[in-house]
């Protein structure tokens, strides 16, 4: 009971530096709203389905505890928390300020996070499973090596986020900015980036097989990918009609059956890019800020459609058209 927990309290051991030690405490079901929990060391402690509201939590450590189902509000304080490994399933924590939080290896699946900021938090190896973190701020994250699938991250900010090696299938970016972002390695398989800005974004071996990252209907904003690294990046079958990709680096990229309609490519590098059955049509190639031409050497477009591509400077030196529709 809530008289026994603060009995617990008052009597519980001191740590070294003088936090109140309740590691492994179960408080499972109980309602500590308001009450003031603050620097305490609760570590492994049992929180499912405690009621928090108003509770301060503030520089507590809450390594691998498990709150689960926890009832917060906008008043409950977990600023400054060391939240490692703690399992956080089905969290409603919308609106507020975890900024610089310590999340690694948290278990947020399910979660609604919206609105929540997130900005320079540590979320390495994170499970976020269908998490609903639309309208988030996670600039400067750090979220390597986190799994995301079926994630909302709908108008969310990640600009100078590190995601390198993240599991994100199925996931929704639309509108999202990723500008100067690190990607490396992700697996975004038929995820849906539409209108969204990847500007400077390093995708180099990313996996975007089936993703959607046309324009959206009656959205003035077109995805932009400006001077993007996509280098040997997986993008078979993916939908890039209409995109912005001046200046991008898809060398030695696949893009095996991609829509390209419409598509922005001066100054793009797809030096020894698959693009065998691409839709280029309408596509606009050449120069931009007397930068080089869009560089096609030795790339296979076997099979490509490249009718009525504006063509104001494109080198295909070394590569291989056979079968390519193109009036050129």
């Amino acid at each position: 009971t809530r008289s026994e927990l603060l009995k617990l309290i008052a009597t519980a051991s001191l740590e070294n530096e003088g936090r109140l030690n309740l590691s492994g405490v179960r408080l499972a079901g109980l309602d500590l709203g308001g009450l003031d929990l603050g620097g305490c060391v609760l570590d492994r402690a049992d929180l499912r389905n405690a009621i928090v509201r108003g509770t301060n939590f503030a520089g507590s450590s809450l390594k691998k505890a498990n709150l689960t189902g926890i009832k917060s509000d906008r008043d409950t304080n977990f600023k400054g928390c060391s939240l490692s490994g703690a399992i956080l399933k089905g969290l409603r924590f919308t609106g507020v300020d975890w900024s610089g939080q310590q999340l690694s290896g948290c278990d947020l699946s399910f979660a609604n996070l919206e609105g929540t900021n997130l900005e320079d938090t540590k979320l390495r190896g994170a499970v976020l499973i269908e998490t609903n973190l639309s309208r988030c701020d996670l600039s400067r994250a750090d979220l390597w090596g986190a799994t995301l699938t079926g994630a909302n991250l709908k108008d969310a900010l990640l600009n100078d986020v590190v995601a390198e090696e993240i599991t994100a299938p199925d996931c929704d970016m639309d509108r999202i900015s990723i500008e100067r972002g690190r990607l490396r390695g992700a697996c975004l398989k038929n995820a849906r980036l539409r209108s969204a800005d990847l500007a400077e974004v390093d995708m180099s071996g990313v996996d975007l097989s089936g993703a959607d990252l046309s324009s959206l209907p009656g959205q003035d904003q077109k995805t932009y990918l400006g001077k993007a690294i996509l280098r040997g990046a997986n993008l078979t079958g993916v939908c890039l009609d209409g995109a912005n990709m001046t200046l991008a680096d898809l060398s030695s990229a696949n893009l095996t059956g991609a829509k390209m309609q419409d598509v922005r490519l001066w100054g793009a590098v797809l030096e020894e890019a698959t693009l065998t059955d691409a839709d280029m049509r309408r596509c606009e190639l050449g120069k931009s800020l007397g930068t080089e031409v869009t560089n096609f050497k030795r790339a296979n477009l076997t099979g490509a459609d490249l009718r009525a591509a504006k063509n104001a400077g494109a080198d295909f030196e070394g590569a291989t058209m056979t079968g390519c529709k193109r009036e050129l």
